[in-house]
């Protein structure tokens, strides 16, 4: 029960941090802010206006995003692993 708990939190941090690395304004990408909020998930997008930041804020914001991804799919990976470990465990001590 607790690790379906688990499981299901990094599953939405994951689902939030890409909803917003997606609605996060990337000049070179995507030039209409309006496009890039209809990409996104539709609830508890922000404004155009909210997203107007300073080249190095942006850049900064999606590297800290990318960091945070990638930390939430190690936890992902090692979570795997930890189950795989426990079923064996489990499967070894009722022979």
């Amino acid at each position: 029960m607790r690790r379906e708990l688990l499981r299901k939190l990094l599953d939405r941090q994951q689902r939030n941090a890409r909803r917003l690395l997606a609605v996060l304004p990337r000049d070179e990408e995507e030039p209409d802010p309006e496009r890039r909020r209809r990409r996104a998930l539709p609830e508890d997008i922000p404004a155009p206006e909210a997203l107007a930041l300073p080249e190095p804020q942006r850049q900064r914001a999606a590297q800290e995003l990318h960091q945070s991804l990638r930390l939430l799919e190690l936890i992902d990976r090692l979570m795997a692993m930890q189950d795989e470990t426990l079923a064996q465990m489990s499967a070894s001590t009722q022979r």
